[in-house]
């Protein structure tokens, strides 16, 4: 009965949820003073949460509150120098979704902490996920969420119903303007925060320059350089990397060296683009502390939809994107805002416009080389022209920006 209600898919998802909910019996001894924060979404949803995150744990600091991140597993180390929080809590969350003896283990690890207050503010919060199964197997007394985005299919939208029937505080989502048009990210966030009467000084995060992390030295070339980042989460929303070539070619002709960077997974991937142009290769090299000051050093960053460039944004440098249609709706998180920007920062995006834009990846049209037509049908001149505009900029400006930043920043 594939594809049905009834599915295997459908039962172990209600299944989990199940489990999660019926977490709620259980005995529950909590502290007043310790919160919890519960965030397992991926690291560039962590650099566009930063500004609410520390405005947040500041606040609960204040309280004289005791505060422990509970954080997907690959960011919760950076994290943990990025936030004045006590303790991290690190999880896998393909392991949650996948192997419930390990989804179980880190549920009772929770509960240990006794939280008295645990906090879930993703908006994009998807049933079985592990956010909610957190925040009820805590055991806390006072549980608060965002009331989170209405999903299109009807099952998930009464599944995410009855979920919410579990919180204790549910603050609206608010995440539309005036005129109807859905809020960016970082927006959204910030909305969030004005629910709990918590100001956020700046929508966009300023990663500060660690003094003591001489460790990214290592990895960057002497001289101007550009980042690029070629992978994406799935193969088909990435740029063939034979484009990203020819542009990189362009780059080292225009005076600059190039640096790759990706995951441990994505190896052979950039190994092939470093190859091509005679750059450094820092796939799965990196932490990301490492990566961010690799980047922030950088004259530019060009990758696909992903971290690196919000990374980029919050280190004040200069970035393209080369910007897929689906992926949620276009403009929550790229393209930036300009409004949102510090003066004189460029964050632009190259795409190429379909009416299906916002399709969560759930693609009508038949893949073209592997790849999704909006992605497919950008070309190698659109992101040269668009490198072109950004390196013809006085470096001087370049600077300007990069002190904005820098004067707002404790390191």
């Amino acid at each position: 009965m594939s594809g049905t209600f009834f599915s295997k898919h459908w039962l172990l998802l209600f299944g989990r949820i199940i489990m999660d909910l019926a977490s709620f019996l259980l005995f529950r001894r909590c502290r007043s003073n310790f919160v919890g924060l519960v965030r397992l979404d991926a690291i560039g949803d962590f650099v566009l949460w930063l500004p609410s995150a520390q405005a947040l744990v500041t606040e609960l600091r204040a309280q004289n509150k005791h505060v422990i991140l509970i954080a997907n597993h690959i960011w919760a180390s950076w994290a943990k120098v990025l936030l004045d929080v006590d303790k991290v809590v690190e999880v896998d969350t393909n392991r949650m979704g996948e192997d419930l003896s390990y989804r179980i283990k880190v549920m009772f690890q929770v509960r240990g902490l006794m939280l008295g207050t645990i906090i879930c503010p993703t908006y994009s919060r998807v049933p079985g996920d592990g956010n909610d199964a957190l925040v009820f197997g805590s055991g806390a007394s006072v549980r608060i969420a965002s009331a989170g985005y209405q999903s299109s299919q009807r099952i998930a939208s009464w599944l995410r119903s009855v979920i919410n029937l579990g919180y204790s505080n549910l603050i609206p989502a608010a995440d539309r303007h005036m005129n109807g048009k859905l809020k960016s990210e970082p927006e959204i966030n910030e909305s969030f925060m004005k629910g709990l009467g918590i100001r956020v000084p700046h929508l966009i995060a300023k990663l500060p320059h660690r003094q003591d992390d001489s460790s990214s030295e290592l990895y960057r070339p002497s001289g101007k350089y550009v980042v690029v980042i070629p992978g994406a989460g799935w193969s088909g929303r990435a740029w063939p990397v034979t484009r990203y070539a020819e542009v990189a070619k362009k780059i080292n002709n225009m005076g600059y060296k190039i640096v790759v960077s990706g995951s441990a997974s994505e190896k052979s991937l950039c190994d092939s683009l470093a190859a091509t142009c005679n750059g450094i290769n820092l796939a799965g090299k990196t932490t990301l502390q490492e990566l961010a000051n690799v980047i922030r050093f950088a004259r530019l960053v060009i990758g696909n939809d992903s971290s690196g460039i919000h990374i980029a944004v919050a280190s004040g440098v200069d970035s393209i994107c080369v910007k897929w249609g689906g992926g949620g709706h276009f403009g929550r998180f790229i393209p930036y805002a300009q409004s949102l920007l510090p003066e004189g920062l460029r964050a632009n995006a190259v795409y190429h416009l379909m009416d299906c834009f916002g399709c969560n990846g759930d693609c009508s049209f038949p893949l073209v080389n592997g790849k999704v037509q909006c992605i497919e049908s950008i070309s190698v001149d659109q992101v040269i022209s668009a490198v072109c505009d950004i390196l013809s900029l006085d470096v001087v400006d370049r600077n300007t920006v990069v002190g904005h930043f820098d004067s707002d920043i404790k390191h």
